[in-house]
C-alpha cells in the first residue's frame, strides 16, 4: 500500500493526521510529504504492519504499534521514540532543542544521522540495541548539559563527529549505566587518551558499550 502526496490543510484533524492501522497490505509506504504543522502529531504507527517513511520532511510522529519501521531520507521535527520495535534508518535528520532518539528495548539501526541543537542524539535502555554508523551532530546553541549518547543497561555503539562552531560541545559524550555502576567518557576524553577534536566539537571514530559484560571503550 503507498501514499502519496497530496494538498492536507492543517485544520483536516485535530489530532492523529494520519495513523497507519491493521490492513491487508504488509507494507505500508508513504513518501515525498512535508510536513509544516510542527505542533501536532501527524503520523501513528498503530499496527504490525511495516511501516517505510521515505523522502519526508518535518515528521512528528508516534509509534505504538509492533510493525517494522524503515526510516530513508526522513526529516523529524521532534522525538523519536520506540520501543521493543525494529528501526532501520538512513540519512535521518533530527534538529529541534531535545532529546532526539530513545530506543527502549528495541534494535535502532542508523547509516548517516545528523542531529542539531541540544538534547540528548540516542538514548538506548532496557536491553535495547542501538548502531549509528557515521553521523554529523551540529552542537548549536548554548552550553550541553546532557550527555550525547546515553546507555542504560543497554547495548550502543557509534561512529559520529560533532561540530560546535559556537564552541559550546557536549560535555559529556557518553553516559553508561549498567545497574548501580555509571561510566561518563567526558568531551576531554580518559586519561592518557584524548578524543580526537573536530571542528570545536570532537570525533567519535568508535563506541562500543555491550550489555553482556564490560564496559564501552
Amino acid at each position: 500500500y503507498e501514499i502519496r502526496p497530496r494538498d492536507w490543510s492543517s485544520d483536516v484533524c485535530s489530532s492523529d493526521l494520519l495513523t497507519v492501522a491493521d490492513g491487508a497490505a504488509p507494507v505500508v509506504l508513504i513518501e515525498r510529504i512535508e510536513v509544516e504543522t510542527f505542533d501536532q502529531l501527524f503520523l501513528s504507527q498503530d499496527t504490525a504492519r511495516t511501516l517505510v517513511l521515505s523522502s519526508c520532511s518535518g515528521i512528528r510522529a508516534a509509534f505504538p504499534g509492533k510493525g517494522d519501521l524503515f526510516l530513508e531520507d526522513v526529516h523529524a521535527a521532534r522525538t523519536l521514540a520506540f520501543t521493543n520495535k525494529n528501526v532501520w534508518a538512513r540519512q535521518l535528520c533530527i534538529d529541534h532543542e531535545g532529546p532526539k532518539i530513545i530506543n527502549s528495548g528495541g534494535n535502532f539501526w542508523a547509516f548517516g544521522l545528523t542531529t542539531e541543537r541540544g538534547g540528548t542524539v540516542v538514548r538506548t535502555t532496557d536491553k535495547g540495541r542501538t548502531e549509528v554508523i557515521g553521523g554529523m551532530v551540529n552542537s548549536s546553541g548554548g552550553w550541553k548539559d546532557d550527555p550525547m549518547f546515553r546507555i542504560d543497561d543497554a547495548s550502543a555503539s557509534f561512529t559520529i563527529s560533532e561540530a560546535s562552531f559556537s564552541l559550546a560541545p557536549f560535555t559529556t559524550v557518553v553516559r553508561e549505566k549498567r545497574g548501580d555502576q555509571v561510566k561518563i567518557l567526558s568531551h576531554e576524553g580518559l586519561p592518557g587518551l584524548a578524543m580526537p577534536p573536530h571542528a570545536g566539537g570532537v570525533a567519535v571514530p568508535l563506541f562500543t558499550g555491550y550489555g553482556s559484560g564490560g564496559s564501552g571503550r
